[in-house]
């Protein structure tokens, strides 16, 4: 009876394992036809269409200027990740805006001039994230 109770245990992990994927791939298929439908059914040049936009030239110089920049270079270069012997960083994002956008940050971090405030860990403490300051 034991060893039975085993494998319908295991069966039964497997059982919620494969409803999880198939709930996993039905909302990405979900998804992915509700955005082909939004593009079969915009017009060229929807200015509301953000994620269909040609990248325009990024201005780096205001842009390392803006506060969430500051705040995730401080996060960054309180890790060392951020100094010129550092390891590549591996981020994991969903392709949302978000997260292209936190991409273009990281980019824009790293390729900073290695001399850059925002670069060492004691200048990028005044911007030190909300979380690590207590608040």
């Amino acid at each position: 009876p034991e060893r039975l109770e085993r494998v319908l245990a295991l069966l039964d992990a497997r059982e919620a394992a494969e409803r999880e994927a198939t709930e996993t791939v039905t909302r990405f298929r979900r998804a992915t036809v509700l955005r082909l439908q939004h593009l079969g059914s915009a017009t060229k040049g929807d200015p509301l269409d953000i994620l269909e936009h040609q990248a325009g030239a990024c201005d780096y110089i205001k842009l390392r200027k803006e506060p969430l920049y500051l705040e995730l270079c401080a996060f960054l270069a309180q890790r060392g990740a951020l100094s010129p012997d550092a390891p590549a960083i591996t981020i994991s994002l969903s392709g949302g805006v978000d997260s292209m956008v936190i991409a273009l940050l990281a980019h824009a971090a790293a390729t900073a001039p290695i001399n850059a405030p925002e670069r060492r860990p004691p200048a990028a403490a005044q911007y030190a994230v909300a979380g690590e300051r207590g608040t």
